[in-house]
């Protein structure tokens, strides 16, 4: 399934993120896309179950053990996978029931059962991956732009 200019903009109207799969170490995608919604000012809490905090340009950011535990309002917070497709769909199910309007799946997050699963489920979808969609690291400052948040402002 390709991402879509369209897509990837409403991912970013959204108020807040989430990043499934935030990890401290820093050469791991789940530490990098957690970096990138810091760096442009975005409000975003990540999870994992057996990470307590992650540091990011010498800051400390606590975490979550899961989605259950989300701080923000869940149908005003994007959620990034960063997991393994069976975490991804088990997450999926939950982030049905609370309301997550959008997803991001980064290359290797997901499989065909998560897209359509997410899809019948209401939610915007970008699925990253080889030729096909968009990883957050790429394409997100245009996504970004297009949702008039380039610098982390407000719509």
């Amino acid at each position: 399934m390709p991402a879509t200019p369209a897509a990837i903009r409403t991912f970013f109207t959204t108020p807040s993120f989430a990043v499934l799969g935030a990890v401290p170490d820093t050469s791991r995608f789940g530490h990098k896309v957690f970096a990138w919604y810091h760096a442009h000012n975005l409000p975003v809490t990540g999870i994992h179950s057996r990470t307590p905090e992650i540091v990011v340009n010498a800051t400390t950011y606590a975490t979550i053990r899961s989605l259950n535990e989300l701080p923000s309002d869940p149908s005003k917070t994007a959620l990034s996978f960063i997991t393994p497709p069976a975490a991804t769909l088990a997450t999926l199910r939950t982030a049905k029931e609370m309301g997550i309007p959008a997803v991001w799946f980064q290359p290797g997050a997901y499989n065909e059962e998560c897209v359509a699963f997410a899809e019948e489920a209401g939610m915007t979808v970008v699925a990253g991956g080889p030729g096909e969609g968009a990883c957050v690291l790429v394409h997100g400052e245009g996504g970004l732009e297009a949702a008039g948040r380039l610098g982390g402002g407000k719509l």
